[in-house]
């Protein structure tokens, strides 16, 4: 390829990518698989914290799923970028559903093994780790470059939709039929996810020209580089650390939000959970018809910085009803940046880089996840989930208006009918 990049055209790619058979089991694949997420980790969740009343078990189960992704994001660029990245992602779904089915086994047969089931949720995590970011790489390679802004918003808002609905139904799951069928739900919205997968078929013509084989360890180290030489798309990667280190805090204890501040039980935390993915929906669509792209890092850092208002509405007026609006308002705002930054990298990466480099950036962003957790989990029990709530809306402002001084981050962007990056590196 060494044409320009055909102009972006937003929402009116939209029924084109729909036709696309590839797309379509991928799109199908990716909501069944999550809706399975969703109901499982609200089912997992809230019954450790019922069981044990304890914000420190609540954040072992967030540090048994973080870990593994920290330590294998930057092999599992590499892998993506060196196998087939549909058989990366079906033997990532294997492994879930060996996982979680295992875990719905212990909790009804043992209940509540928290070894155990640490375990099993970090061989889960690890094959997740491998599966994301030959996912993202996966989608250049089925849909054309003009058509990526639509694709993702499509995958997004309706992943965010399934998780509007699953968040929602997993909470009057548990409440009804219990936490077991959660839990072995997610397994087999895993094996569907994988029979979809195995279905795809690639017909968009390959790169000319492929590098040569390199030894896999340097494969590794060329996406570090890569993302050290491209100076706005590291400042992204580092300002997504820290963001993602607040607003980490502020989903993994919802829970504790909800049942130790509001008093409500599992149906009212999903809906609470819920109305964050309705709002995701909701910031993608959006993303794909204003296309930010061509402002992605101006993008990013503005929505980042506008998340401190709705974190400080839920400090400042603790009730049902600004819980539900304050987590869609953050929906809105993350799936917004989140969307353009993933519909940029995808247009700004070389094809062949792009494994590495959503491993390397997925390395970045959550490598700080860790201490959020233990952070988070010590403050609460120490001043309580609303100085520390309040604490992390400081954190985001402060954050945002910090990035907005960084000038390669601001300028950061695709720039249509510029020389085509997906066959070379190009510094932002």
């Amino acid at each position: 390829m060494t044409a320009g990049p055909a102009p972006l055209s937003g929402g009116a790619d939209a029924p084109s990518v729909l036709k696309n058979g590839a797309f379509v089991r991928l799109w199908l694949s990716g909501a069944i698989s999550l809706s399975g997420s969703y109901i499982g980790q609200v089912a997992l969740v809230y019954y450790v914290y019922i069981t044990t009343n304890s914000a420190i078990d609540v954040a072992y189960l967030s540090l048994a799923g973080l870990v593994p992704n920290l330590v294998l994001a930057t092999v599992s660029g590499a892998i993506a970028d060196r196998f087939e990245r549909r058989r990366v992602m079906v033997l990532s779904d294997i492994v879930r559903v060996v996982s979680w089915a295992a875990i719905a086994t212990v909790v009804l047969l043992v209940g509540l093994h928290l070894p155990l089931i640490l375990v099993a949720v970090a061989v889960a995590a690890a094959f997740t780790a491998l599966f994301y970011p030959a996912e993202r790489a996966l989608l250049p390679e089925i849909v054309e470059d003009h058509q990526i802004p639509a694709a993702n918003a499509i995958l997004l808002s309706t992943n965010q939709i399934v998780g509007f609905i699953a968040y929602a139904s997993g909470g009057l799951l548990v409440a009804t039929a219990g936490v077991v069928v959660g839990l072995y739900y997610d397994a087999l919205a895993f094996g569907i996810s994988a029979l979809l997968i195995v279905s795809i078929v690639i017909r968009r013509a390959p790169l000319a020209a492929p590098p040569p084989p390199e030894p896999f360890w340097g494969s590794v180290r060329d996406g570090f580089v890569y993302l050290r030489r491209n100076v706005g798309l590291l400042e992204l990667t580092l300002n997504a650390a820290l963001l993602n280190f607040f607003l980490n805090v502020i989903l993994t204890f919802t829970v504790v939000y909800i049942v130790s501040t509001l008093g409500l039980g599992a149906s009212l935390y999903g809906v609470v959970l819920g109305g964050f993915s309705a709002g995701s929906a909701v910031g993608a669509v959006l993303a794909m018809r204003t296309s930010g792209v061509h402002r992605m890092g101006l993008v990013w850092t503005v929505t980042g910085l506008a998340t401190a208002l709705p974190v400080a509405a839920l400090v400042l007026w603790p009730g049902t009803v600004v819980a539900i609006v304050a987590m869609i308002a953050i929906g809105v705002l993350t799936g917004y940046g989140g969307t353009t930054w993933l519909t940029g990298a995808q247009l700004i990466v070389p094809r062949t880089m792009q494994g590495r480099y959503f491993g390397v950036d997925q390395l970045g962003s959550i490598a700080i996840l860790p201490a959020a957790q233990i952070v988070g989990s010590a403050m609460i029990t120490a001043i309580g989930i609303l100085p520390t709530y309040g604490i992390m809306a400081a954190g985001l402002a402060v954050t945002g208006g910090v990035s907005l001084l960084l000038k390669d981050l601001r300028q950061l962007g695709y720039r249509p009918g510029t020389p085509s990056s997906t066959t070379s590196p190009t510094r932002t």
